[in-house]
């Protein structure tokens, strides 16, 4: 769904979501503000599409109680390791063929 709106879509629409979650808990906008920690001037630029630090959007979901839902958005990893790589076997090198039977002739050779 995302792949296909704007950025600002994509805030408007997180915005949305995200007073519907904060309206399922009933809390009110000054509470949210007094909560999180984070200005109502930068709350109103959240529903409106504007640009929001993800430090603004850690607050807001902590004042929710909803912090872990940053989990699914980037969930943990395999961790890599470059002493892990180098315990696989390395690959062989595969020479190629020579041809056969080539049609090429050289000038001296008739």
């Amino acid at each position: 769904m995302y792949s296909l709106l704007s950025d600002e879509d994509i805030m408007k629409n997180l915005a949305s979501r995200f007073d519907a979650l904060r309206l399922s808990k009933e809390i009110k906008d000054e509470e949210l503000v007094e909560k999180s920690g984070v200005s109502s001037v930068s709350i109103s630029k959240f529903r409106s599409g504007k640009n929001i630090t993800l430090k603004t959007l850690i607050g807001l979901l902590r004042a929710l109680g909803e912090l872990e839902r940053l989990e699914t958005v980037l969930p943990e990893g395999k961790e890599w390791s470059p002493l892990a790589s180098q315990t696989s076997s390395p690959k062989k090198r595969v020479r190629s063929k020579k041809k056969q039977n080539s049609s090429f002739v050289w000038g001296d050779e008739q």
